[in-house]
This record gives C-alpha cells, structure tokens and sequence, in this order.
C-alpha cells in the first residue's frame, strides 16, 4: 500500500469520526469539521489582515475558471452565498468565517482546473461599506453612528430606570408599611398607595409618614424602629 493511499484512509476516518460523534470546542457554535489540505497553506500572523467570509481568487494569466469550477472545490466547505468574476479573477462570499478560513487553509496554491490559485480574504460587503463611509464621509457618519449608540442606549436603560424607580417608590414603600400595618388591618393608605401611579407615590409620602405619627406612635410606645418594637412585643 502506498504513502498516498494510507494518507487518504487516514484523513477519510478522522473526516468521518468528526461527522459521526459531532464534537465541539469551547465557545464554538459549530461542530469540529475536518479536511485534507490539498494546497500550500500561506501561515502568517500580519496585524493588518483579519479574516472575512469572503475569499478571492486569482490564478496565472491563461486561467480560464468558472463559477462551477469553484463551486465544485469551495461548496464543501460551508454553504457559499454568491460567487462572482470571470476569467482568473473570482470572488467567493460564504455565509460564515469560519468556512472561509477552512477554504483558504485548504486550497490556498492549490490547483484548479490545472492552474495555481492564490487564495486571499477580502472585506465584506458590510466592512466594505463601513470603511468607504469612513474615509469619503467621516463627518456625516460619525455623528450618525453617534446617535445610533445613544439612542440604543436610551431605549435599552431608560425601560429599566423606570422599572427600578418604580419599585422604589412604589412596589418597596407598599411593601413594606403593608407589613407594618398588617396587625391594624389599615388598608385605606396602601390601596391608594398601590393604586396610584409613581408621580402619586411621591405625594403621598409625607402624607403617610404625618399619618404614621398621628395613628401609629399615639398607641404603641416609641421606639428606635419598627423592628425593636415588633422584638418588645
């Protein structure tokens, strides 16, 4: 059996125990996929480049690819949403990064329809459209993304702000004196305290703390706080 042969049954078990038993690394929404690499893989760490889901693809001067062509060699790898160009110029957009990088890893020199491709990622149509807004209208975008923040902000937390000042005033007020005065079986203030919406709430603050003094203290000894006296009893 020769070398070639033994790689191939190698690659082919490991490809199919990864289908099978569907493994998953860490803070990984897809499954751990494995393919051989048919190419020579171009590994660099420059600052300046970022993976995309999209690829382009040029080959020598006297390629004469299609868009079937490179269907056949890039589907495999993740479900692909367009492909564009003509001649040995291509561009392949994939739904996801990570079958684009699969893509590149794997076939980057390797070749197609008997010439070399020269894989590379290219901005998306998204990151395109950011930088060009960016670059020729940085001041009308700027202010634009601005706004957009804030305004997503204000929608997100001003809910919330009035969730929390609402049980302040109104949820944790009622809640409490309703324990309070449970013994007097006094429900006339904390009807209108529940009742009445968080703008009423504050009004009525005063009105039941003069009436607290008035009711309450005039009957039962003072004390330090509602607790001890609840403890003396």
């Amino acid at each position: 059996i020769s070398k070639a042969e033994v790689v191939k049954r190698v690659g082919s078990g490991i490809e199919e125990y990864l289908r099978t038993h569907n493994h998953r690394a860490f803070l990984n929404q897809f499954p751990v996929r494995a393919f051989p690499v048919k190419g020579n893989p171009f590994v660099e760490d420059l600052e300046s480049r970022f993976p995309s889901n999209a690829l382009r693809i040029t080959g020598s001067a006297d390629a004469k690819w299609t868009p079937e062509d490179l269907y056949k060699q890039f589907r495999r790898y993740g479900r692909i949403m367009d492909i564009t160009g003509s001649g040995n110029d291509f561009r392949v957009i994939y739904r996801f990064t990570q079958a684009a990088a699969a893509a590149r890893n794997c076939l980057h020199r390797a070749e197609i329809g008997g010439h070399p491709a020269v894989i590379d990622f290219t901005d998306s149509t998204l990151v395109s459209f950011m930088q060009d807004q960016l670059k020729n209208n940085w001041r009308l975008f700027l202010p634009a993304i601005a706004a957009l923040v804030f305004g997503l902000g204000y929608f997100i937390f001003d809910p919330m702000r009035i969730k929390f000042v609402s049980n302040h005033l109104g949820g944790g007020v009622g809640a409490r004196y309703a324990k309070a005065y449970q013994e007097d079986d006094d429900s006339f203030f904390l009807s209108r305290l529940a009742n009445r919406s968080v703008s009423h709430v504050v009004s009525n603050v005063a009105s039941l703390y003069s009436w607290t003094r008035q009711t309450w203290f005039q009957k039962r000894p003072r004390t330090s706080s509602l607790w001890a006296f609840r403890q003396n009893e």
